[in-house]
C-alpha cells in the first residue's frame, strides 16, 4: 500500500507531455509528365484538433501548383492560403466541431512539368492546435517520380495519329475562373478517327476514374454537390491498346462569403476630423476579390483595402453599404451609420493654446505677489499695532 502512495506522489512531479500530433503528406509513386496528381495532407494522432496550418516547399522545376482544397474534417479555409515562388501555406479550421485520431486536412493539386525526381516538404510554421495548444511533433515529406511515359495503372495520353480531341465547357470555359454554377457542361469534339467507345467520369480527382458510358456523342451535364475544384473526366478507347484520357477542371463557389460586420471608428463626430469605416470578410472558396461601397444609396467606390477614409464627407447622416464580392461574383453586404456633426465653434488652435496657458500663467502670478503683498501689509501693521499699544501702556504707568 505505501508503495502505491510513493508511486502516485512521484508521478505528481513528473511533467506531463502535450498529446503528440504529426503532419504528413501522401502521394503517387510516379506520374507522367503533364498529368496533374494530388497530394494529400494528413493529421495523425491529433486531439480535438480545431485549427491546422501546413506550410511546405515543392520545386517549381518540376511542379505546378494547380490548386487546393479542404477535406471534411476541416472544411473551412483560413486567410492567408495559397502558394507562391515554391512554397504553399494551407490553413482550415472547423467552427465547434474538433476531431481527433487521424484525418485528411486538406488536399494540394500539382501538374508535373518535366522528367526527375520532386520532393514536397513541410517547413517551419506548420502547426496543429487544439485549442490554441500546439500539438505538433513531427512533419513529413514525399517524394515524387516523375517519369516520361504512362506511370504504371495508367492509360496512353497520346491519341492515335491523324485525330483531333478538343475538350470545353460552356458553363466553366475558363479552367483557371471561379464560377458560381454547380451545373457543370463537358463538351468534346473529335476530328479524324472515330473511338469505339466514350466514358465520362466527375470526381475531386484529377485523374479519374471516367467509368460511365456516355449518353451523347459530344457532352455531358454534372452537378457538383459542394463548392470546391472538380474534374470531369473523358476517355476515349480507339482499339484495345489505343486509350485517351483527357481532364477538364471546374473551380466552383456557389456560396456567398460569410456575413460580415461594418464598423465606424467613430459615429458622432465633426467633420474633418479622422474616421475610417472598416470591414473585413471570409470567404471559404474562391477567396475576396473587391469591396463594393455605397453611401447614403450611392455608389462610392470599389476596392480591396479593408477600410474607406470618411474625413472629406460634410455635416449630416450617413449610411453605408459594404458589398463583399468572391471571385466567383458572390456577394454578402453589412451595413453602418454615422453621423457628422455641424461644426461649432472651432477649437483652439496650438499658437492659441499657447497663448492662453501664458496668460494664465500671468494671472496666477499676479494673484500670488497680490496675496504676499496683503500678507506682508497685514504683519506690518499687525506688528505697529502692538508697537502702539506698548507704547500708550508705558506712557499711563509713568503718569
Amino acid at each position: 500500500m505505501k508503495y502505491r502512495f510513493f508511486l502516485a506522489s512521484l508521478l505528481l512531479f513528473i511533467p506531463q507531455v502535450a498529446f503528440a500530433a504529426s503532419a504528413g503528406l501522401s502521394a503517387p509513386a510516379e506520374v507522367q509528365v503533364g498529368r496533374t496528381f494530388q497530394v494529400r495532407m494528413n493529421i495523425g494522432g491529433a486531439k480535438d484538433t480545431d485549427t491546422v496550418r501546413f506550410i511546405g516547399s515543392f520545386p517549381t522545376e518540376f511542379l505546378e501548383f494547380q490548386g487546393m482544397a479542404n477535406g471534411s474534417s476541416l472544411p473551412t479555409r483560413s486567410p492567408g492560403s495559397g502558394a507562391s515562388g515554391g512554397t504553399f501555406n494551407f490553413g482550415g479550421f472547423s467552427l465547434g466541431n474538433p476531431v481527433s485520431g487521424n484525418q485528411l486536412a486538406g488536399i494540394l493539386t500539382f501538374k508535373a512539368k518535366k522528367v526527375g525526381t520532386a520532393t514536397i516538404s513541410l517547413v517551419g510554421g506548420t502547426r496543429i492546435l487544439s485549442a490554441g495548444t500546439d500539438q505538433l511533433t513531427g512533419k513529413g515529406s514525399v517524394t515524387i517520380k516523375i517519369v516520361e511515359g504512362p506511370a504504371p495503372g495508367e492509360i496512353p495520353v497520346k491519341p492515335p495519329e491523324k485525330t483531333t480531341i478538343d475538350l470545353f465547357s460552356n458553363t466553366h470555359p475558363d479552367q483557371d475562373e471561379w464560377y458560381s454554377s454547380r451545373v457543370l457542361h463537358l463538351g468534346w469534339k473529335l476530328g479524324g478517327k472515330q473511338p469505339i467507345s466514350v466514358t465520362v467520369g466527375f470526381d475531386q480527382a484529377p485523374e479519374g476514374p471516367a467509368e460511365t458510358n456516355a449518353v451523347s456523342t459530344s457532352s455531358a451535364m454534372f452537378t457538383a454537390p459542394s463548392d470546391g475544384v472538380w474534374y470531369g473526366h473523358l476517355v476515349l478507347r480507339y482499339s484495345a491498346s489505343d486509350v485517351v484520357r483527357k481532364d477538364f477542371r471546374y473551380l466552383v463557389d456557389g456560396t456567398a462569403p460569410r456575413p460580415m460586420a461594418v464598423a465606424v471608428d467613430q459615429t458622432d463626430v465633426r467633420p474633418g476630423t479622422p474616421n475610417y469605416l472598416r470591414f473585413a470578410a471570409l470567404d471559404d472558396a474562391s477567396g475576396i476579390e473587391s469591396y463594393e461601397i455605397s453611401i447614403n444609396d450611392k455608389f462610392v467606390t470599389s476596392t480591396s483595402e479593408q477600410s474607406y477614409s470618411l474625413i472629406d464627407y460634410p455635416a449630416g447622416e450617413y449610411r453605408v453599404s459594404v458589398k463583399a464580392k468572391d471571385f466567383a461574383g458572390n456577394v454578402s453586404q453589412g451595413v453602418a451609420e454615422f453621423r457628422l456633426i455641424e461644426a461649432g465653434p472651432s477649437l483652439p488652435t496650438v499658437s492659441r493654446i499657447q497663448t492662453m496657458q501664458e496668460w494664465l500663467l500671468r494671472l496666477a502670478l499676479a494673484f500670488f505677489i497680490g496675496v504676499l503683498l496683503f500678507i506682508i501689509g497685514f504683519l506690518i501693521g499687525k506688528k505697529k499695532k502692538k508697537d502702539a499699544k506698548a507704547a500708550l501702556k508705558s506712557r499711563s504707568k509713568k503718569s
